[in-house]
């Protein structure tokens, strides 16, 4: 029943969706568009508030994708702002913010796993169906690489986070490849 439901809320999440489920080949951001430094965020979010902070900070298009490609990236002090903006975020940004945590599983899964999960919660890491769009050769793909590195966090104090994100993610291909079986995907 709640996957008839999330039809027609992923449909209209599309035009999102295409924005933000970036494939990491793609480069970043484009020359010219100076997305501010981590530094920077962090500066106007204790200046302003974490949500005007988030408000500015959406309102320049090219900016913001600049910023969300720095936080897929997965580093740490890029995570910590996920985490601050994530609390205040919602409708497209909270989209967006979750697709990017979503990215970093893939480069930073332990760093993922410990700082972003309590947040941002474990369905929204690893069963993310927005985070890997609407081509299927390059979701599949995405969900691959995210699937080993999380099989390689040794840590035995994520080993349960590990493993249920693993079984999330092998949910997530099925469900991918069922969506290209029905002619949902390219």
């Amino acid at each position: 029943m709640r996957k008839n439901l999330l039809v027609p809320v992923i449909l209209s999440l599309i035009p999102s969706v295409l924005l933000c489920a970036r494939d990491a080949t793609d480069g970043g951001v484009k020359q010219g568009t100076a997305a501010p430094s981590a530094p920077e965020i962090r500066r106007m979010i204790h200046a302003k508030g974490a949500k005007a902070a988030l408000t500015d900070l959406t309102s320049d298009t090219e900016k913001w994708n600049g910023v969300l490609d720095k936080m897929a990236q997965g580093e740490q002090e890029w995570l910590a702002l996920v985490i601050e903006l994530y609390k205040v975020a919602d409708g497209g940004a909270a989209l967006d913010l979750g697709i990017v945590s979503a990215e970093a599983l893939a480069t930073a899964p332990k760093r993922v796993l410990e700082m972003l999960e309590p947040v941002v919660g474990l369905d929204t890491l690893c069963q993310n169906d927005a985070s890997v769009g609407l081509d299927f050769q390059v979701a599949v793909r995405k969900i691959g690489a995210r699937r080993s590195a999380v099989t390689g966090i040794r840590d035995v104090k994520l080993a349960e986070k590990r493993l249920r994100c693993l079984t999330m993610l092998e949910t997530l291909e099925k469900d991918i490849r069922a969506a290209k079986d029905r002619g949902d995907m390219n």
